[in-house]
């Protein structure tokens, strides 16, 4: 069964207020409070999988299975046949023994917005992650993929593809009063069976994009509670099943009474006054609106997926896109949303008139109009994500990383190169790289200025003075108004040619 659709966090707009909170909430926080977003990892003891095992990805790639210590697996390079220190055969990826790799669960999320400015604030968690269990790897040939396997290749296709399957699981976070299966949840009945379980099939799929590329994909689908009220081998009780019987307590039932009474008499009292009965009413209005069976059925969906692999305590990370705070980033929890940079950005008393004057408009460390979910380590590992979900990398923790994504699935690659270069290079190679910048721009200075085109040929006379050379002006004149969004009214380029001493103004 398909997974729903994912859905959008409500947004609020924080546009009107004239005074805000100058020092408003950090964000992101941890979403998930009640338990650790990185549950245990289990698998068969009889299977095939309690046998350390490598498994091909591509011609170029492969992956290592160890059981020990809770099960973990590692991509690498596949080495020459030459043998020896082969730098290919370094690891590129690796998961924590005993760990979950693959996690989900589900939360709601509000977002708050003004000018350009967001806050996206996680609230009660639905489910938390419960379990991973790995039921099956396999390479997948082109012969597999004909006889109906869940991959759709194309000629590019570098085979074989390696596909991980299992179940993950995510628990209640709150007791309901009635469980999945159609019975109230007493205290006894969820003391002795624990919360509701949603749990559902995952696809963990790497194929060889490049010489130097692996993709990963997770995919999750086919959703099913499961609980411990009954058991498992019977059917669970239909939806109309009737509450068990219980005594009848005199006193209650006489103070139940008496507040009916009172109440319906009030109620006569009011409805004298000139209204009409209810029962007069009724007809003429219409029924109230009812929740359709087929929503009432809607199974709960996850809408964060966890990838959670390991990291050395001494391993630096560096990219993130356009970072004004920080060029490294161990140890911080790192959003991946395009937004204003911000005025002040944490430098007081700058930050504190912004937010003061407009919501959130300060910035933080982390707020920046140009992210990219991409990184490269001191370790010589990289990988960046595909799509368009908002993403938190977290890196708190020394031994290990922790992406969160928001949505119900995961697309992203796994990088090999021996140094930044390389691994820049492999990045830039799927992703695009910028034109080379035209020889002009690097023959002087760029000189960014405000005040309008007399100003502009004022400065650049005494510069002329000074022998300075000067390749452009920038010159940005817009409205300060805190309040209001800030608008570019002019925007000036000067080229200045010096082989024919022209200078090219556009408007």
């Amino acid at each position: 069964m398909p997974s729903p659709a994912t859905a959008k966090p409500k947004t609020t707009k924080k546009h009107n207020a004239r005074l805000n909170n100058p020092f408003p909430r950090a964000v992101p926080a941890a979403a998930f409070r009640n338990g650790d977003a990185a549950p245990p990892l289990s698998f068969g003891p009889f299977s095939k999988l309690a046998h350390a095992h490598d498994y091909p990805v591509g011609s170029r790639f492969r992956l290592s299975w160890n059981p020990s210590l809770g099960g973990a697996v590692s991509l690498a390079g596949v080495p020459s046949s030459s043998g020896g220190g082969d730098p290919r055969s370094r690891v590129m990826w690796e998961t924590i023994p005993g760990v979950a790799f693959v996690s989900a669960a589900s939360t709601t999320t509000e977002a708050d917005e003004c000018r350009g400015s967001f806050a996206l604030r996680d609230g009660r968690a639905r489910l938390v992650p419960g379990r991973q269990s790995v039921d099956r790897i396999r390479s997948l040939y082109r012969c597999d993929v004909e006889a109906g396997a869940a991959f759709e290749a194309s000629d590019q296709t570098r085979f074989p593809v390696l596909l991980i399957t299992g179940v993950v699981s995510a628990k209640k976070a709150d007791p309901a009063s009635s469980c999945c299966c159609g019975l109230r949840a007493g205290r006894r009945a969820k003391a002795r069976a624990g919360k509701p379980i949603l749990s559902a099939r995952y696809w963990v799929f790497l194929e060889e994009k490049s010489d130097t590329q692996v993709s990963f994909s997770v995919k999750i689908a086919d959703y099913q509670w499961s609980c411990g009220h009954a058991d498992p081998s019977s059917p669970p009780p239909a939806a109309t099943t009737a509450p068990r019987p219980h005594r009848i307590n005199i006193l209650s039932l006489r103070l139940r009474l008496a507040g009916r009474l009172h109440r319906s008499m009030s109620k006569k009292k009011k409805l004298s006054a000139g209204f009409p009965a209810q029962e007069e009413v009724s007809a003429l209005l219409p029924p109230p609106e009812r929740a359709s069976a087929d929503e009432e059925a809607r199974p709960e969906e996850f809408n964060r997926v966890f990838l959670t692999y390991a990291s050395e305590r001494d391993e630096r990370f560096y990219g993130f896109g356009e970072q004004f705070s920080c060029m490294e980033f161990k140890g911080r929890r790192v959003p991946v949303l395009v937004q204003e940079q911000g005025i002040g950005r944490g430098d007081q008393p700058i930050t504190f008139a912004a937010n003061l004057l407009s919501y959130r408009s300060g910035g933080n460390w982390s707020t920046t109009y140009a992210p990219s979910p991409f990184y490269l380590t001191s370790k010589m590992r990289s990988l960046y994500l595909e799509g368009y979900d908002y993403s938190i990398f977290d890196l708190t923790k020394p031994d290990r990383v922790q992406i969160q994504v928001y949505g119900n699935s995961v697309q992203g690659r796994i990088l090999q190169g021996e140094s930044p270069t390389e691994l820049i290079t492999s990045y830039t190679g799927s992703t695009g790289r910028p034109p080379v910048l035209p020889r002009w721009i690097t023959s002087g200075a760029v000189v960014g200025m405000q005040g309008g085109t007399e100003a502009v040929r004022r400065v650049w006379r005494q510069l002329q003075d000074h022998d300075v050379p000067v390749s452009a002006f920038w010159l940005q004149v817009r409205s300060e108004e805190i309040n209001k969004r800030l608008r570019n009214t002019q925007l000036f380029f000067l080229f200045f040619l010096k082989q024919r001493q022209k200078t090219c103004l556009i408007h």
